[in-house]
């Protein structure tokens, strides 16, 4: 019996000391995506071209360009003015990073996830109707927009976003459910 209790003592010590390995790792892993992004972002700055604003009425043909920095795509920059906030987004799921979910900036479809983190999108609790959001593509266009609303669901639903006809929609998971930011 002393030996069988000895086993589970030992067996609960490795899980243990093996969650706290887990935890120490993706806590550096994210610490590090973190400091990753305002250095992405710049990097991406450096590479577009100049910069022209882009009216409702233009209309592009084309793919969304990507560009390969440290081994991740990226489509462009975001930018919230008002939160001093400049971030990459990923072309593709990268943890903890801001990505795009589905559609396309050039056919006023795009919706963007994001993080409720330090240094990403904590400002979604806090953002209000009218504010502006700025994405930049590879190709220097700028394409302003401004919230039209701020809606709160419990899930994710595709159908939903694609329905509600936005040009630009941003969610960001935030505790148990989600914030979703539309904008035209």
């Amino acid at each position: 019996m002393k030996k069988f209790n000895r086993l589970l003592l030992i067996t609960g010590l490795v899980l243990i000391l093996s969650l706290l390995l887990l935890l120490i790792f993706n806590l550096q892993k994210f610490n590090k995506s973190d400091e990753n992004l305002s250095i992405i972002a710049e990097k991406i700055e450096k590479l577009i071209p100049k910069k022209s604003e882009v009216g409702v009425s233009n209309s592009f043909a084309c793919e969304m360009p990507s560009i390969e920095i440290d081994g991740c795509d990226f489509i462009g920059l975001i930018e919230v003015p008002s939160y001093g906030i400049k971030l990459p987004i990923y072309s593709e799921f990268e943890e903890y990073m801001p990505k795009v979910y589905s559609g396309s900036i050039y056919n006023y479809s795009l919706i963007i996830e994001g993080r409720y983190l330090e240094n990403q999108f904590n400002f979604a609790d806090k953002i209000e109707v009218r504010e502006q959001i700025i994405f930049t593509d590879l190709y220097g266009n700028v394409f302003r927009y401004k919230v039209k609303r701020i809606t709160h669901s419990d899930n994710i639903n595709s159908e939903k976003f694609q329905s509600d006809n936005q040009a630009l929609t941003i969610f960001v998971k935030y505790n148990s459910s989600y914030i979703i930011i539309y904008s035209e």
